[in-house]
């Protein structure tokens, strides 16, 4: 998940959390879905389309990316993983599964 790319947003940390939690309710549902699982890391990516005009894709690279792909594969089941930025910038919000 991206969020505030390619149009900035305010709160974007909140925005992914949410978004985050509303897919966890939302998957058991859907019986092919096995696991869900997240990584949430606030910083700087390049975004954008990558490519050749016959073959191209929108795709983010950088060091934030490829952090919370990490955090992503150490959530357990349904979990959701915060980088340290991420945690800070939230401050004191409150979230209820």
């Amino acid at each position: 998940m991206l969020f505030g790319a390619p149009v900035a947003l305010e709160r974007k940390e909140l925005a992914a959390v949410q978004f985050s939690l509303s897919l966890q309710k939302a998957y058991k549902s859907f019986n092919f879905i096995k696991k869900i699982q997240f990584g949430i890391a606030t910083g700087r990516a390049y975004c954008g389309d990558f490519g050749s005009s016959i073959r191209k894709e929108y795709s983010l690279v950088g060091g934030v990316v490829n952090l919370s792909a990490r955090l992503m594969e150490f959530s357990t089941e349904s979990g959701i993983f915060l980088d340290e930025r991420t945690t800070q910038r939230l401050g004191n919000e409150k979230f209820w599964s």
